[in-house]
């Protein structure tokens, strides 16, 4: 379905054992969709994603916002959407399996706090900025080819601050105290006035 917007009003799903909406995940989507909101509220504790909307391939699912929610102690993501141009704004995933928000392609992915994930956010081609990423396993952020990635803070990772892909743009964010380097930039990538420091490997 599209058009959608799902309110939780600062109230909570909650699942501990193998039940939840739709069994392994907190809110799922499927199919083609677009415009779906999901706002103000907490998920956590499913087997599968906190919020996962699943377009099984199509690419025409597009416009979904996730905002002001928290995911947390979820089975594989927090935040995981198909599709493009979605935005997850100003919301907390912490401390899910794999990866705490994975916008699909074309995102904005702006105000965000990720720590305790296995990766802090995943995206392509998307614009990544003024996020908080720290205390992951792996990576703060990985913004895969043809990201904008500004003004972000990863700091104490188990991997690099930051990851991108080819053809990024990286500018004004601070990487410090990584395990890895503060920035990993690939090929055909702009680097701009960066602070990183106190990393294990390379700054950048």
């Amino acid at each position: 379905s599209s058009d959608v917007t799902i309110d939780l009003m600062g109230f909570s799903l909650t699942c501990t054992y193998e039940h939840g909406v739709y069994l392994f995940s907190g809110i799922r989507s499927s199919g083609e969709f677009e415009n779906i909101e999901i706002r103000n509220g907490t998920i956590r504790g499913f087997t599968g994603s906190g919020v996962f909307f699943d377009n099984f391939g199509n690419s025409n699912s597009k416009g979904c916002r996730i905002v002001n929610i928290t995911t947390c102690h979820n089975g594989t993501h927090g935040i995981n959407l198909d599709g493009h141009s979605n935005i997850v704004k100003d919301c907390t995933s912490f401390s899910n399996v794999h990866t705490g928000i994975a916008p699909g392609n074309s995102a904005i992915v702006t105000g965000n706090t990720c720590y305790g994930n296995m990766h802090g956010i995943m995206a392509s081609d998307s614009t990544i900025t003024g996020n908080s990423s720290y205390g992951n396993r792996d990576y703060g952020i990985g913004g895969y080819d043809g990201s904008t990635i500004v003004g972000n803070t990863c700091y104490k990772n188990e991997g690099t601050g930051i990851f991108t892909g080819y053809g990024c743009t990286i500018q004004g964010n601070t990487c410090r105290e990584n395990t890895g380097n503060g920035i990993t930039a690939r090929p055909g990538s702009t680097v701009i006035g960066n602070t990183c420091y106190k990393n294990t490997s390379y700054g950048i």
